[in-house]
């Protein structure tokens, strides 16, 4: 699949972002607080940091450091180097989630957050556009982690040729150091032959 059908696929995202923060907007602000099922209740707040609460009403900076990152991501989205569809899939998700709360410090001043996790234990409340950027960075970093176990397997664990298994090089029988050449010899004379 090519770049703009994983761009129209983070569009169709953050399009499902912003219509659930308007229902929270405008149906879940006037009433604060709805518990949802067991632990999970949906809870307006008006999120004016980063995630965490951190960097309280650095709404510029905010927005520059991920308009930055999403220009990063579709840059990466559209070149040669990202060839597998699991690596287009997350970059699509960072891509929604951050337009997403991109969308909202720039035309609201805030994110809209309001899933609510706190009867399980004390978390910070987020949103949809949140749980696409962490799927995608999760899904990431496992994908790298398991690509790192594949080629291990594929070369059976064993050192690369002139390798020791602990990353050392092997020293050259001849007795030189280790990627040293080893020492051209003098041509043999006659009276060499003859000894």
């Amino acid at each position: 699949m090519t770049g703009l059908v994983w761009l129209a696929l983070s569009a169709v995202l953050f399009a499902c972002d912003q219509a659930v923060k308007l229902w929270a907007l405008t149906k879940l602000a006037p009433v604060g607080s709805i518990p949802v099922a067991g632990f999970l209740k949906f809870t307006y707040v008006e999120n004016r940091g980063a995630a965490f609460g951190i960097f309280q009403g650095q709404t510029a900076l905010l927005s520059a450091v991920t308009a930055l990152i999403l220009c990063g991501a579709v840059l990466l989205l559209f070149s040669k180097r990202v060839k597998v569809w699991r690596e287009r899939l997350c970059l699509a998700l960072i891509i929604a989630g951050g337009a997403g709360n991109l969308y909202d410090r720039v035309a609201r001043g805030f994110v809209v957050d309001f899933i609510d996790i706190n009867a399980l234990f004390s978390y910070p409340m987020f949103n949809l556009a949140d749980c696409f950027v962490v799927a995608g960075a999760c899904l990431l970093i496992l994908g790298v982690l398991l690509e790192e176990v594949r080629q291990h397997r594929k070369t059976g664990g064993e050192p690369a040729p002139g390798e020791l298994p602990g990353g050392e090089e092997k020293a050259p029988i001849d007795g030189t150091e280790a990627g040293e050449q080893p020492k051209a010899q003098a041509p043999q004379t006659e009276s060499d032959k003859e000894q």
